[in-house]
């Protein structure tokens, strides 16, 4: 199975970012195909938006949010710190907690194309590029629903 490019930004890759971000699960294919549809009427960052807005999600704060995204990524040390100050203080600054989703999208995004080896990020480049790949293939057949 080939490592999806780095700079693959589909709407499903986005989709399946956003999720595994969120969630720390592949969606399947019903729920993608809603996810995908969604999508198609709202825009990507209006489809983060709508994940980051559910009740579990609202409720947290602007740290707690954070710190979820960064531990579903699997980052630990420096990039997790790092990730969880970086999003914390950009969920803080934006103030508009509607907005929270289209943030973590532009996040998992620069993430994901990574390509210097050297960047503290990288090793969380690499994973969830290696999990999106593996969701997205999972998720695009139909008797894969959950």
């Amino acid at each position: 199975m080939a490592l999806l490019s780095l700079t693959t930004n589909t709407e499903t890759t986005q989709i399946v970012r956003v999720t595994e971000a969120l969630f720390n699960l592949r969606p399947g294919y019903t729920h993608l195909s809603n996810f995908q549809d969604y999508s198609s009427t709202n825009g990507i960052a209006g489809f983060a938006n709508a994940l980051a807005n559910l009740p579990g999600f609202q409720a947290k704060s602007d740290y707690d949010l954070a710190l979820l995204v960064a531990n579903n990524l699997g980052m630990s040390g420096g990039a997790h710190t790092g990730a969880v100050d970086f999003l914390a203080g950009l969920f803080a600054v934006d103030a508009n907690t509607a907005l929270r989703g289209a943030h973590i999208l532009n996040f998992v995004n620069w993430v994901a194309g990574i390509v210097d080896t050297t960047n503290v990020f990288y090793p969380t480049t690499t994973k969830l590029n290696a999990d999106v790949t593996a969701s997205v293939e999972y998720s695009s057949v139909s008797t894969n629903i959950a």
